[in-house]
């Protein structure tokens, strides 16, 4: 699958190229706006992302995962050393 990124700083011209992109037959549901200004975005009535995808969830994840192991093997040497 291929992905293609359009960064700007104007909404107006981003509701042009998903209208351009929508007349080459690229589903709406395919197009993303992502945008710190929520508001504006649904006021132009651009397809934005889900809030769930804005967040970084898999490298927060593997930062959870690396302090839990951490404090696992903390945790099984303090059990070992303490007979």
């Amino acid at each position: 699958m291929q992905r293609h990124y359009y960064v700007s700083d104007n909404l107006n011209d981003l509701e042009k190229v998903e209208s351009e992109l929508e007349a080459c037959g690229i589903d709406h549901e395919q197009i993303h706006v992502l945008s710190e200004r929520d508001a504006e975005v649904e006021k132009h009535q651009l397809h934005d992302v889900s809030s769930v995808m804005k967040r970084d969830l898999v490298h927060s994840s593997l930062i959870g995962v690396g302090i839990g192991l951490a404090l696992a093997v903390l945790m099984l040497l303090m059990a070992w050393f303490s007979g």
